[in-house]
């Protein structure tokens, strides 16, 4: 008789020790859940902040610009410049401001 008491109480053990590892895996999955959840948490204001940092250089580029170009409409500089110089510099302004703006 003893013997099947001893056999019942191992059943019950293996029972016992398979609901706890039940639950350790369900506790598990909400762990990685919400580890997934934060982290995608986590990306979305990384790419929000740095979409608003960009925000803020380019319209801080395009400020001086406009600057540049209301500076550079009160005086004559194309006197003391030649064409080609002029052009190149012209050239290489409108690569600039096609770069900053495909970056948006």
């Amino acid at each position: 008789m003893s013997d099947i008491r001893f056999l019942d109480q191992i059943k019950e053990a293996e029972a016992m020790a398979n609901a706890r590892l039940e639950d350790a895996r369900l506790e598990i999955d909400e762990r990685k859940k919400k580890a997934r959840e934060d982290s995608d948490a986590m990306v979305a204001n990384a790419w929000s902040e740095a979409e608003r940092k960009h925000s803020d250089i380019v319209a801080h580029a395009e400020s001086q610009y406009r600057k540049l170009l209301s500076d550079a409409a009160k005086e004559d500089y194309t006197s003391s410049l030649d064409d080609k110089v002029v052009k190149r510099l012209a050239s290489k302004l409108s690569e600039r401001i096609v770069e900053l703006i495909g970056r948006r």
